[in-house]
Order: C-alpha cells, then structure tokens, then sequence
C-alpha cells in the first residue's frame, strides 16, 4: 500500500481508459490504459518530479460475488518503471560526468604553492 500511496502523491491523477470489457458469468475482463505525468513528488524514493507522461497497460480479472469484487487478477507491462528506471541511471551518470569535469577545472585552477 505503501507504493501506491508514493505514487498518487507524486503523480497528476491518473486517468483510465477501458478500452475492453467482457463478461462471462461472473466475470469480468477488463483491458485498459492509464496515463499519469509525474510532476509533484519523488517517486519510489528517488526521482524528483519529471514532468514525463507515463503510460501503462493492464488487462484485469475481477471475479463479482454479491455485486462485490471478491478476486483480482492482472497483467501490465512493467515498461514505464524500466523507462523511469533507465531514465534515472542516464540522469546520475550524466551528473556524475559533471561532477568529474567540475573537479578537472578546480583541480587546474588552484595554485600550485600555497600563496605567502
């Protein structure tokens, strides 16, 4: 619950497409997309807000008993969290790179004695 907490908290609310839905019995099959742009938090710990859209795809099963929900079932791709996950490396290795340049520039401008 935690993780979903994190990611409301740091995300637009998403909006959800249903682009399928079937029933059989008790049943019912749901395929939809969600899409959501990560610009108020960090989000799972590490990023700050991005501003990108991710998207996400799901098929869910539910299983209705008494007009209730009793089971879940589903699939999504877990492409926007590699995207995010890629994105963050490209980002701190960049950063890095900075930093290194930053340290060649102030290792070469200090004096090489110590001023009297």
């Amino acid at each position: 619950m935690k993780g979903i907490a994190e990611d409301f908290a740091a995300h637009t609310p998403v909006r959800t497409t249903i682009e399928y839905q079937a029933t059989d019995g008790d049943i019912v099959i749901s395929r939809g997309t969600s899409r959501a742009v990560h610009d108020r938090g960090t989000y799972l710990g590490f990023k700050s807000p991005t501003g990108h859209e991710s998207e996400h795809k799901a098929i869910v099963i539910h299983r209705i008993a008494e007009g209730k929900i009793v089971e879940e079932w589903s699939a999504g791709s877990p492409a926007p969290l590699l995207e995010s996950l890629a994105q963050e490396i490209r980002e701190r290795e960049r950063f890095e790179q900075d930093l290194r340049v930053a340290r060649t520039i102030q290792r070469a401008s200090r004096p090489r004695r110590c001023p009297h």
